[in-house]
């Protein structure tokens, strides 16, 4: 396996990317940890799954970052913006509670000042269908454009496992 000057590069911006993301991923974990206890107070059944892949590592960045480099033939900057799930949170809900706990949850995202980026012209949540499990996948950031992008994953146990054991 050769070492790439792609590959160089990615590792040197995975590693800046990492970094930067951190503090951003910590900030989230006690926002989040803040909404789940409020949502509990209002009868919301619902947690936060998997905190410790909250952060892609530096080598999963490094590779994906080479693979899209290779891929579009593009530079490190354009593949940068490409990658969204640098940091990546599952909220975990019962099934009966799905949709009243998603908009309470998005709700109190937005005090903090969290946008949607999923789409850049409306703010609504997207649907991801037929890849083996249905589950609510989000793009946020604060202050819109932007921030940092964040991928936010609605779950309900039964999705989490059709998930979790599909990437195994």
């Amino acid at each position: 396996f050769m070492v790439t000057k792609i590959d160089r590069i990615a590792s040197k911006a995975a590693a800046k990317t990492y970094k930067h993301n951190r503090p951003i991923a910590t900030k989230l974990t006690v926002i989040l940890r803040n909404i789940v206890k409020d949502l509990r107070e209002i009868g919301i059944k619902c947690k936060l799954q998997g905190l410790k892949y909250k952060l892609k590592t530096i080598s999963s960045l490094q590779d994906k970052y080479s693979r899209i480099m290779e891929r579009d033939n593009i530079g490190i900057t354009k593949a940068i913006k490409k990658v969204k799930d640098g940091v990546r949170f599952s909220v975990v809900f019962d099934k009966e509670q799905y949709v009243m706990g998603v908009l309470k949850l998005w709700d109190k995202l937005s005090e903090y000042g969290y946008e949607s980026i999923t789409r850049p012209t409306k703010s609504e949540i997207r649907w991801i269908v037929g890849d083996g499990y249905q589950g609510i996948n989000m793009i946020i950031a604060q202050n819109g454009r932007g921030g940092e992008p964040i991928e936010i994953q609605f779950h309900t146990k039964e999705s989490i496992k059709a998930k979790d054991s599909k990437l195994q």
